[in-house]
């Protein structure tokens, strides 16, 4: 077992921006993040700060252990200020966040070989390169190393193997894990940077869920989360953008031109050119094109959500129908309900929302405004162009418009 040391405490000139590099996302996910998936295994897990440190520690909350490194920069007075972590465990991974696109499988397999060495430091490189910015110390030889190294000989910019090479002159204390894939060891330093770390991780997620049975008819226009889950013969259209941690089941169709984010979809649900955010979707489902599920959201299975309908913070049946021009808010709709275009569940007075329900079988007329809260009970019938304020029994009729007046031989005054 080992503890991990994240340097999280880099120069933020660079990237130019107000963000700490850390934080910055791949495939929908911080650089951070990343790095902790793939040091899973470490028994505990520190971070070097210090620019941006609220930001960081309100991101990754208390799971992980906060060094703060202050005045100095540079990695000996990062080691020095982590010196108590250090003692802490037999061995330490050290691991810059400019290097986020490092695997946990290579990091696991870099362990077993520093440990079965016996080397003081062992460093992860490429063949052809000396070093990386991540590697394994013996903690004790580290720790004993830093308190007889003259700190004054080093540079804020100097590279980890400048310093491993200081730490432990006898070259046969320190051994080299080669990394066989370049991308691994790819150092983020600016936003050019960034994007092609994107897209070699975008690439890779692609390729992951193509080979566990997933349909991409434009790999490179999809954009998934690594977090995602995508079932055996889902397609997934061009331009469609999966975010978080959604999960979207078997046979579905997805996109073109749709995102989902962070949400639950069933299996041989088709969601076309639509947006569903934190929200639930039954089975045998059809949405879009041009809907808008909002949070909160639990719609049912065999549902028909058609153009430019917003459900918001609503549940809807099984069976339901709601296929134009149509919004639900803060509702508790049953089965088998259909809404007529141009329906509105009145839910906001200006000041507070509230919530209204409608029961089973019930048929919503066009153009019916549902001022909340109103129940509608079940098998009800509201006559188009109503505006609801009561309630509505079971098996009622209710119709609540002015009665049509008609004008014969009507003349325009000039």
């Amino acid at each position: 077992m080992y503890f991990a040391l994240v340097f999280a405490n880099c120069d933020e000139k660079q990237m130019n921006s107000s963000i700490p590099k850390v934080l910055h996302q791949i495939a929908y996910k911080s650089i951070g993040d990343w790095i902790f998936s793939s040091i899973s295994a470490a028994a505990s897990k520190a971070m070097v700060v210090h620019a941006g440190a609220e930001q960081v520690k309100e991101h990754f909350g208390d799971e992980i252990s906060y060094i703060h490194q202050d005045g100095k920069s540079g990695i000996v007075s990062a080691l020095t200020c982590a010196k108590d972590f250090l003692q802490s465990s037999e061995h330490v991974l050290i691991i810059n966040s400019s290097t986020p696109l490092i695997q946990k499988d290579t990091i696991d397999a870099a362990f077993s070989y520093h440990k079965q060495s016996g080397s003081l430091a062992t460093i992860l490189a490429l063949e052809e390169q000396e070093s990386s910015e991540i590697c394994f110390f013996n903690s004790k030889e580290l720790v004993l190393s830093l308190e007889s190294l003259d700190k004054s000989n080093f540079r804020p910019q100097s590279s980890l193997a400048h310093v491993v090479g200081q730490l432990f002159p006898k070259k046969e204390s320190v051994g080299r894990y080669i990394v066989k894939n370049n991308m691994e060891l790819f150092s983020i330093n600016d936003r050019a940077q960034l994007a092609l770390a994107e897209k070699f991780m975008r690439e890779k997620i692609v390729a992951s869920h193509m080979e566990k049975g997933v349909t991409f008819i434009s790999p490179e226009t999809a954009y998934i989360s690594g977090d995602a889950v995508i079932g055996s013969d889902t397609i997934i259209m061009p331009n469609t953008i999966i975010k978080g941690c959604s999960k979207v089941g078997k046979g579905c169709c997805i996109g073109p031109n749709t995102t989902i984010d962070s949400s639950e979809i069933g299996n041989e649900v088709e969601i076309i050119n639509s947006v569903v955010v934190q929200s639930q979707v039954g089975d045998s489902t059809h949405i879009g094109p041009f809907a808008y599920i909002r949070p909160g959201s639990k719609i049912g299975s065999k549902i028909k959500i058609g153009d430019f309908v917003e459900i918001k913070n609503s549940n809807i049946g099984d069976g339901t129908s709601i296929s134009h021009l149509t919004y639900v808010g803060d509702a508790d709709v049953g089965q088998n309900v259909n809404f007529g275009c141009g329906t509105v569940v009145v839910n906001y007075d200006g000041i507070k929302k509230y919530r209204s329900t409608i029961g089973d079988n019930a048929f919503i007329g066009c153009n019916t405004n549902l001022v909340s809260p109103v129940n509608v009970g079940k098998n009800t019938f509201i006559a188009a162009g109503s505006t609801i304020t009561e309630d509505v029994p079971d098996k009622a009729f209710a119709i609540a418009r002015s009665r049509q007046t008609v004008k014969t031989d009507w003349k325009r005054k000039s």
